[in-house]
């Protein structure tokens, strides 16, 4: 997953990815998440913890990088 930090914060994703395999890529727009939110709300807390776990990982590893930078 990339661009969840992007995506919460509300702003444009400003880095780009390049698949190592085939990869499949899936687009998630906020309006879409907005009715989504009215349609199947079970649908959308599940994603947002999806969502969290993602995030937390992301600042674990910017966390680590930043100690290995400092060193």
């Amino acid at each position: 997953m990339f661009g969840d930090l992007n995506f919460t914060l509300q702003q444009r994703r400003q880095f780009g990815a390049i698949a190592e395999r085939d990869s499949c890529v899936f687009t998630l727009a906020r309006d879409v998440v907005k009715r989504l939110e009215v349609e199947e709300p079970r649908l959308v807390v599940g994603l947002l913890k999806v969502m969290g776990r993602s995030l937390g990982m992301t600042l674990v590893n910017m966390h680590s990088f930043s100690e290995q930078v400092d060193v």
